[in-house]
């Protein structure tokens, strides 16, 4: 443990030096990278200047390459126990940019372990960040074709409707179609909800309507 905690304090000091030097120089569209790219997401990102995160670093975008279930759950719950945490809530505080890469979202590991209302709970902790303004992307790519003008309002983003024909509608059903951008639900007239079905859609104040 000592020995981590000396790598530790030698890397940030390292950053830290790195940052000043920075700041004395013009850097052309830096982005500031949390984790490990791969050579190919590293390729999509040519637009840009990647830069090492640091705590001192001023920078208007930030790139996550992975959130751990500790992270995500102090970030939606709107407080910080570490660096990382505390920039990020500061950059969404301010407007800026923050990037997540959708692989390296760490509670998606267990979707086909973890019981369903743990799953439920984290999955709604990612949308909760998305309505911070963490925007969620499948590559790096979207890194540069992403337009401010496209972000939404949640209200405005949430579709009205979502169709089941099941006969048996189950919690896991809704979890998977990811009920909480929708209002309304219309099932067929012969599908039947079970408990935990009925349980999740008041938990999140769906309607339900027969078709």
């Amino acid at each position: 443990m000592e020995r981590e905690a000396l790598i530790e304090d030698i890397v940030n000091e390292i950053c830290k030096r790195f940052s000043k030097e920075l700041c004395k120089t013009n850097i052309s569209n830096p982005l500031m990278v949390m984790g490990v790219l791969t050579n190919e997401e590293e390729k999509m990102l040519e637009h840009y200047t990647l830069l090492p995160f640091s705590k001192e670093m001023n920078g208007n975008k930030l790139l996550l390459c992975e959130l751990t279930i500790p992270q995500m759950t102090h970030i939606a719950l709107g407080y910080y126990d570490t660096p990382l945490e505390q920039t990020i809530l500061e950059m969404l505080l301010q407007g800026k940019e923050v990037f997540l890469l959708e692989r390296g979202l760490e509670y998606r590991k267990f979707k086909d372990t973890a019981p369903l209302k743990l799953y439920a709970l984290y999955h709604e902790y990612e949308s909760t960040l998305r309505q911070y303004g963490v925007r969620i992307i499948k590559n790096t790519s979207e890194c540069v074709t992403w337009r401010k003008e496209e972000i939404q309002p949640l209200e405005e983003t949430k579709q009205k409707t979502h169709v089941f024909q099941k006969k048996f509608l189950l919690e896991k059903d809704l979890i998977a179609a990811r009920v909480g951008f929708y209002d309304t639900l219309e099932l067929t007239s012969h599908c039947k909800i079970t408990p935990l079905a009925e349980e999740f859609i008041r938990t999140h104040h769906l309607s339900v309507q027969k078709i």
